[in-house]
């Protein structure tokens, strides 16, 4: 008997959830309402069934030991961990300073202080960039799409929540890594996503988001708001971070000695106080992003997904990052259109592999002749 292909959006969710999945995602077609108009750039064609697959995954029940679990409250809770991350590296920075003793010597001491003052100033700066762009999205901003200011807050976020110069150590399978993908870091540092595809050196790509909407009190405040944050976006965003970019990798080596010398004696660790186990919670939590697993397991995936030949373009990496950055908004429209503002939110923190491969199983059927996308064409 010849084995019929099952078509490629009946998907069975993820091989661990309830059914729960698939009468979400079949109810869900019939109900979802187009994003935007439609768009001939869009990767994914059928935003319809993009929409149904959010919507299963949120609503999708998996097993937890003896119990079951919804997505939703999962997300929520790895929602609340980063937030807890964000005040124990806010916490522990500003402590590490208040409470820093400049010993040594000359060398040791400037190296001390700088390392100090550069973790609490891109601490607390992102502390302040995230206050100031979910104060936009309450405010309903319109330019750039609300999709972009979301994702940027939540990039933001995570670099809040375990933010140190350990994660810039010149190890050497970092450097492997390094070398290997160094377009598609140069193309992301010249173009972060916050920036929404803008950049320092192509003034009119600024006129449209510098435009009301309309000429309600509202969009005017908005406007003006827009306006007064565009010179420090850039200078951040263009000017500094590359050159710390090029700085962190020389001095993270110092900012390692600098975290072994501030971590309380283990020899005495019955006798630690709060300050101590402050320290040392503080350390341990930069230090676990010393290598970002979850960034490296997407772009991992989305490789299969995502085909770049280098007989057609002599800069793969940059064609690859582009590509994959407008998947990824497209990806992030349809689930703040879908979930709303804050369980968007929810979800694009707790993005990892396994949710991308969720929302994209119903589109790469596994066959002989399956096609994957090449984004160079």
């Amino acid at each position: 008997m010849k084995l019929k292909p099952a078509p490629a959006w009946e998907g069975t969710g993820s091989g661990d959830g309830t059914s729960s999945a698939q009468s979400a995602t079949k109810a869900g077609s019939a109900r979802c309402g187009p994003l935007t108009p439609r768009d001939s750039s869009e990767l994914i064609l059928h935003q319809e069934d993009l929409c149904a697959s959010v919507r299963s995954l949120w609503s999708t029940r998996k097993r937890m030991g003896c119990f079951y679990m919804l997505n939703s409250t999962k997300y929520t809770l790895r929602f609340l961990l980063r937030l807890a991350e964000v005040s124990l590296n806010v916490s522990y920075v500003l402590y590490a300073l208040a409470s820093a003793t400049i010993e040594g010597g000359p060398i040791f001491r400037s190296l001390k202080r700088a390392v100090l003052w550069v973790e609490v100033i891109v601490v607390m700066g992102c502390v302040v960039t995230e206050g100031t762009m979910f104060l936009l999205l309450l405010c309903g901003i319109k330019r750039p799409h609300p999709a972009f200011v979301l994702r940027a807050w939540v990039e933001t976020l995570e670099l809040a929540g375990n933010f140190s110069m350990l994660s810039y150590l010149p190890l050497p399978p970092k450097l492997t890594y390094w070398w290997n993908h160094h377009e598609v870091f140069l193309h992301k540092l010249l173009h972060p996503s916050i920036l929404a595809g803008r950049s320092i050196y192509k003034a009119e790509s600024w006129r449209d988001m510098l435009q009301s909407e309309n000429n309600s009190s509202r969009a005017k405040i908005l406007r003006a708001v827009r306006g007064v944050l565009v010179v420090p976006l850039l200078l951040i965003t263009q000017v500094l971070v590359p050159l710390c970019m090029l700085a962190f990798p020389l001095l993270a080596p110092g900012a390692f000695l600098v975290k072994m010398e501030g971590l309380p004696d283990v020899r005495y660790i019955n006798d630690w106080d709060r300050s101590a186990w402050l320290s040392f919670l503080g350390v341990l939590n930069q230090a676990s992003d010393m290598w970002d697993v979850d960034m490296v397991e997407q772009r991992a995936m989305l490789s299969l997904v995502f085909v770049v030949d280098t007989e057609k373009q002599s800069s793969a990496g940059a064609v690859y990052e582009q590509k994959l950055d407008e998947f990824k908004q497209e990806l992030a429209k349809a689930i703040l259109h879908e979930l709303g503002l804050i369980r968007a939110g929810v979800l694009l923190a707790a993005q990892d592999c396994f949710v991308l491969a969720f929302l994209l199983h119903r589109f790469l059927p596994l066959r002989h002749r399956a096609v994957r996308w090449d984004v160079t064409d």
